[in-house]
């Protein structure tokens, strides 16, 4: 688990919202193309 602290620790709330606004309004969202389970990202953060 000490992944997940790391990020925890790493984000404020604030912080956290502000980056995923940024993710869900990418035009070129390479995310999807770089995920080697083949999550969609922006998809996953809206639900």
């Amino acid at each position: 688990m000490r992944f997940k602290e790391e990020i925890n620790e790493s984000y404020t709330m604030a912080v956290a919202i502000k980056e995923a606004q940024r993710c869900l309004h990418c035009k070129v969202p390479q995310c999807k193309k770089g995920c080697t389970i083949s999550n969609d990202i922006p998809d996953w953060i809206l639900n």
